[in-house]
């Protein structure tokens, strides 16, 4: 099974449970949490991935080697490019 068929089964079994909680009696308190719930998802979906995005920038390692070899090709590139007729900056 592909990856956007499980995400689709998924999402609509939630909606599922979602439509049929909208349904049941209850306070308007609850009612409104649940009428509300996919917007509180997709916040806290967003809040989960930017701590993702913050832990991996955190963690993310710097290697002065490869800087240095990134830098050399770099250098080579503007070289091969001057001999070409290629105007830089």
């Amino acid at each position: 099974m592909l990856r956007i068929q499980k995400i689709s089964v998924i999402a609509a079994f939630l909606l599922l449970i979602w439509s049929f909680a909208l349904t049941l009696p209850g306070s308007p308190a609850i009612h409104l949490i649940i009428t509300l719930a996919p917007l509180i998802a997709l916040v806290l979906f967003g809040i989960k991935l930017l701590l993702t995005l913050i832990i991996g920038v955190a963690n993310f390692r710097t290697v002065p080697v490869e800087a240095e070899l990134l830098q050399e090709d770099i250098i080579r590139a503007r070289k091969e490019l001057k001999k070409r007729g290629v105007a830089l900056e």
